[in-house]
């Protein structure tokens, strides 16, 4: 049977939360997204690293 949306942002937010990571929201100029978005991109990767 196929889960339903609620059962699939469910387990989606289970596994984010396995990661040990945390929504939040921020107020950001549009012209600042892109950077924003890179720096987040980048901050990933060095987590991802340091714990290889």
């Amino acid at each position: 049977m196929a889960q339903s949306a609620a059962e699939r942002k469910r387990k989606e937010r289970e596994r984010k939360a396995e990661l040990g990571l945390v929504r939040r929201d921020v107020w950001a100029h549009p012209g600042d997204w892109p950077e924003i978005r890179t720096l987040e991109e980048k901050l990933k990767k060095k987590r991802e690293k340091a714990n290889k």
